[in-house]
């Protein structure tokens, strides 16, 4: 069940990306459901940015866990708690931008993993100091 699943999410995923592409250009019709091959690999390549740019949140909630479990210290805690979900909210806004921009730059992988470009533009929308 697991690998008939996996690939259904890769095709899935794929599409959203196809989806994205295209109203970034202006497109406000779907995109025909075509080329399994390339949506799995759309598919794939989403699902690493995610992972990518998730793996700091994760390392300070299991940083947080343990501190739970092993010393149970309330301050310290709760002051990795708060750090795990103002860096989680930071790499999902961050992530949504890497896709958007990869995305732009028509599903070149690179792309997604241009830091200040990213934060320029993320600056440039929102007005934030970063």
């Amino acid at each position: 069940m697991f690998i008939p699943i996996s690939i259904f999410l890769f095709i899935e995923g794929g599409y959203i990306a196809t989806i994205i592409e295209n109203t970034l250009f202006g497109s406000d019709n779907h995109p025909k459901f075509k080329n399994i091959k390339n949506l799995i690999w759309r598919g794939i390549k989403e699902l690493l940015i995610l992972l990518v740019y998730s793996t700091i949140p994760i390392i300070i909630l299991i940083i947080a866990i343990f501190e739970i479990i092993i010393f149970s210290d309330d301050i310290s805690t709760l002051i990795l708690l708060i750090i795990f979900i103002f860096s989680l909210f930071f790499s999902l806004v961050i992530m949504q931008s890497a896709i958007i921009h990869y995305e732009y730059k028509h599903s070149k992988l690179r792309t997604a993993f241009e830091i200040k470009t990213i934060l320029k533009k993320i600056k440039k929308i929102w007005g934030l100091v970063i």
